[in-house]
């Protein structure tokens, strides 16, 4: 992968050739061929590779420009992105909202799985983000509609995730749950509404997180956060005082810990603070 000072755009997904983009097309189809095809590319630039009809990711562990409307629209006109557009996730939301479109009487699934930091929860929002763009295009009440209803579906991952996701010895920001994420679509196939319908929790980590890994987001936001006034209001103590929040689970106490502490980083998790379930 070219270095961050090295300015990727969305030109050059569309012209490198580095590779086989679909690994269909390799004269030897086995891990090593696999795994050296998807280094050269991911070198190169490119996190995509398709096989077949399966989208193959390697997180570059940094936004690209591969994301913008522009190349959406591009996706969105083409009758079969799988084959006339370079490797990405959306021929995969474009393919399961075509069936629909097509009167397909099935209700369409998007399989996203990998190892721990492989980057699933970002090919989701990608993936649901495209399904957004698209069901927002046009003008009219309809379509304002459309955009309120994809903003608020979008706008419920971070919550979901401050109370979902811990740091782990491999990621930073690991999702430690599961959930299936419903979006219903009218006769018309236009977005009406979604839910989750499982939500699976590791609920030992709040009671005991894993050697030398933290307690989910939201209680060191909560901690760490809260204003003097909620601070008081709900009794709560500094992060250091918790057992399942510093000591006694291999990390670090915070008062040895360098500057850089829960204080510091709290203010990221303050925007979802306000939609979380406030105590009677």
């Amino acid at each position: 992968m070219p270095s961050k000072a090295e300015a990727l755009s969305a030109d050059h997904l569309f012209s490198s050739n580095a590779g086989t983009p679909d690994m269909v097309n390799l004269t030897t189809l086995d891990e090593e061929s696999m795994v050296s095809n998807l280094q050269e590319r991911f070198k190169a630039g490119l996190p995509y590779t398709l096989c077949g009809q399966i989208c193959v990711s390697v997180n570059p562990f940094r936004w690209l420009p591969i994301y913008e409307e522009s190349v959406i629209n591009r996706y969105h006109n083409s009758s079969n992105p799988f084959v006339t557009q370079p490797p990405h996730v959306y021929p995969v939301a474009h393919a399961a909202l075509t069936r629909l479109q097509n009167g397909s009487a099935s209700s369409q699934s998007i399989l996203v799985s990998g190892e721990s930091g492989a980057g699933k929860t970002e090919a989701t929002k990608i993936c649901m983000q495209y399904l957004a763009q698209v069901d927002t295009q046009g003008s009219g009440t309809a379509s304002a509609r459309a955009r309120a209803l994809t903003d608020r579906v979008l706008k419920s991952s971070p919550i979901l995730e401050a109370f979902g996701n811990a740091q782990t010895v491999r990621n930073d920001n690991s999702s430690r749950f599961g959930k299936f994420m419903q979006l219903r679509y009218s006769d018309s196939v236009r977005q009406m509404g979604a839910n989750i319908r499982t939500y699976l929790l590791e609920r030992s980590r709040v009671v005991r997180p894993p050697h030398k890994e933290k307690n989910y987001h939201v209680l060191y936001a909560l901690v760490g956060g809260a204003t003097p006034e909620e601070t008081q209001q709900l009794g709560l103590l500094p992060e250091d005082q918790y057992e399942v929040l510093a000591e006694g689970n291999g990390r670090v106490p915070v008062r040895t810990r360098p500057p850089t502490t829960t204080r510091d980083r709290a203010p990221a998790f303050q925007p979802s603070m306000p939609a979380a379930p406030r105590a009677p």
